[in-house]
Parts: C-alpha cells; structure tokens; sequence
C-alpha cells in the first residue's frame, strides 16, 4: 500500500501517466477536512488537489515506472 497527495503539480492526471491505471487499486481518499472516503464499485472519485489517495500498488510497479521515464 502506498499513499500520494495530490498537489497542483502532481494532480490525478499526472498520477494516471506515472502508474497505469492497471497497476494501482485505489481504496481510500483523505480528503482536505482529514475525512475518509472509501472507494466501492458505485463510488470512484477522483482526489481533488489537498488529497491524499491511498491504494494498492502491484508489486514492482515503481521499478517498472523508474524504466519508463
């Protein structure tokens, strides 16, 4: 598991182009006010800037990444 916020230079976009979609399950946001916000099948938000998304990285994901760039 694995946390990252979310800034206004690092936003959900960049966070999408820097780990595929297919190598990261999202669970939980921590939003701006500290409250929890957990992902289910009906609801998927996108984190906002002042976000902290905390999910399920697939092992190597980052090593995978560091070759790309």
């Amino acid at each position: 598991m694995k946390s990252t916020n979310i800034t206004e230079k690092f936003d959900y976009d960049s966070f999408l182009k820097k780990y595929d979609a297919d190598k990261v399950i999202p669970f939980f946001i921590i939003d701006e006010n500290g409250k929890l916000v957990i992902y289910t099948n009906e609801n998927q938000p996108a984190p906002k800037k002042g976000q902290t998304l905390i999910g399920l990285f697939k092992e190597n994901v980052e090593k995978e990444v560091e070759l790309k760039e």
